[in-house]
């Protein structure tokens, strides 16, 4: 079953005993603990603390670190890896503490621009980052099935235009930035349209490209169209919170420390909001299960005292059938008796033997019916 700390509770954690004997006890591997307390930016225990600290020797815990952007508080350890989707709640899940974060988003900021430093403009890509540098390959690749074919290839290189040899160049210098601030990029589709910069443990989805609604394959070639970058409110959505466009004398690419910080708080904005989403889906989960307890346990009743109700039902027909027998053998017992009386009186009498015969044979059915001799009365109220 997962367990979750938070990154203070796992910090004490791993430094009050050996991540070997901890792992044991929560029945995960050693290995995986340590590599959750690396995401997480918790520092263990250097080699030989543990014999120093048998030894007697003085031995100092060094103060949690920081939490970096967009780092989830919450950290989830004996999760099966093909799980997807928040952990299952029960009634037994405490309600996770109120988010607190010591910093505002302002002060965040501050603080990476200050991380960050000048954001050094590409003037070439001689030695360019490595993911454009995978692209340029490509297009390299491109380029010279294009020049070996007699015939069109229908893959024409993607960043032949001027406007295109910018974009990269642009985007060749956030990525930079964002390296600073320890955040990487995926860059998906051959002309790299798809930006997702992941922000500690949250993704946030921006764009660069050409300001205009046509792409920059319609753009004439060797013209430069007014660049835009946009932030988008959720990753892979098309809903911007914030855009930077190329203005008279400040092109975007004096403004790319300001896009990188942009990028780097929202994912930590992303970040808070989730954990206090997360804290608001718990209390809602436990108050459903707790709800849909309440209704099951009012269907039960409900089917119980339907159930009770038939059984009476069925009690009090069983209860008059039995009457019905009774006063069914009493007629059979008055019937033989009259029987009797008449016999004499009848012009072709049965023999003595034949109406014995007859009277012990219709007396044994109303003794076999008759439910005070059988005893089935008795059944009735315990019969369920």
């Amino acid at each position: 079953m997962p367990l979750t700390f938070s990154r203070q509770e796992l910090f004490d954690l791993v430094w009050s005993e050996p991540t070997r004997t901890i792992a044991k006890r929560l029945g995960i591997s050693d290995v995986g603990l340590a590599k959750a307390c690396r995401r997480a930016d918790l520092l263990l225990p250097p080699r030989g603390h543990w014999a120093k600290l048998a030894a007697g020797k003085s031995v100092k815990k060094p103060p949690l670190p920081q939490r970096g952007p967009g780092m989830s508080d919450r950290i989830v350890l004996g999760r099966d890896r093909w799980s997807w989707g928040p952990d299952p709640v029960d009634l037994s899940t405490p309600d996770p503490p109120v988010p607190t974060f010591d910093e505002t988003l302002e002060s965040v900021a501050a603080r990476l621009r200050t991380q960050i430093g000048t954001v050094r403009r590409t003037r070439d890509l001689e030695a360019a980052h490595p993911r454009i540098q995978k692209l340029l390959d490509a297009d390299e690749q491109r380029r010279a099935r294009q020049a070996e074919s007699r015939y069109p290839t229908f893959d024409d290189p993607a960043f032949e235009a001027n406007f295109e040899k910018r974009r990269l160049r642009v985007l060749n210098s956030l990525l930079r930035a964002l390296d600073r601030l320890n955040v990487n990029v995926s860059i998906d589709g051959r002309e790299a349209r798809t930006l997702v910069a992941h922000v500690g443990d949250f993704s946030v989805g921006f764009t660069i490209d050409c300001v205009s609604a046509k792409t920059a394959s319609t753009q004439p070639k060797g013209v430069s169209g007014p660049m835009r970058c946009q932030l988008m409110a959720l990753c892979g959505g098309d809903q911007p919170i914030e855009t930077w466009t190329d203005a008279e004398g400040r092109p975007l690419e004096m403004r790319l420390g300001e896009i990188a910080v942009a990028i780097v708080v929202h994912g930590e904005r992303v970040c808070r909001s989730s954990a206090q989403h997360h804290r608001e889906w718990v209390i809602k989960r436990k108050a459903e299960i707790v709800a849909e307890e309440r209704r099951k346990e009012t269907e039960r009743r409900r089917l119980e005292r339907e159930r009770l109700e038939r059984l009476e039902k069925a009690r009090v027909g069983r209860l008059l059938a039995q009457a019905q027998s009774l006063r069914e053998a009493e007629e059979i017992r008055a019937y033989v008796s009259a029987v009797r009386e008449r016999q004499a009186a009848l012009d072709d009498p049965l023999s003595a033997t034949g109406f014995q015969q007859w009277a012990d044979w219709a007396l044994s059915q109303a003794d076999r019916i008759d439910p005070v001799l059988s005893g089935s009365f008795r059944t009735v109220q315990d019969d369920d």
